[in-house]
């Protein structure tokens, strides 16, 4: 995620580029949902946190933002009506073996 640009959203006057997130004070930020296990899902812009501290090695966990609180999250990511989508996470799935590589070399770095 901190690879992830967050800019003003349009309704503050930014716009949408791509690979980054046009951030609004809505819906959308706090539709996030987070889950550790296919657990109840945590709801909230935060929620992520709570999640990211328990999750162990082998773990499976998932973000994802929308759904009913924010119908139109598809729209900002993918574009529609001719708006251009931001595709962030697109982008952020292409650097995921990068992602992967440099938190292997830093979890090996600790181990003596």
């Amino acid at each position: 995620m901190k690879d992830i640009k967050i800019v003003l959203g349009i309704n503050r006057g930014g716009s949408r580029k791509r690979g980054t997130i046009p951030r609004d004070l809505g819906a959308l930020a706090s539709s996030l949902q987070s889950t550790l296990f296919g657990s109840t899902a945590l709801t909230g812009e935060d929620s992520y946190v709570m999640v990211v501290g328990q999750i162990q090695a082998g773990d499976r966990a998932r973000f994802a933002w929308g759904g009913t609180l924010a119908p139109y999250a598809q729209e900002v990511h993918y574009g529609a009506n001719g708006v251009p989508g931001t595709f962030w996470r697109d982008e952020a799935a292409a650097k995921w073996q990068g992602y992967v590589r440099a938190a292997t070399i830093r979890a090996k770095a600790q181990i003596p």
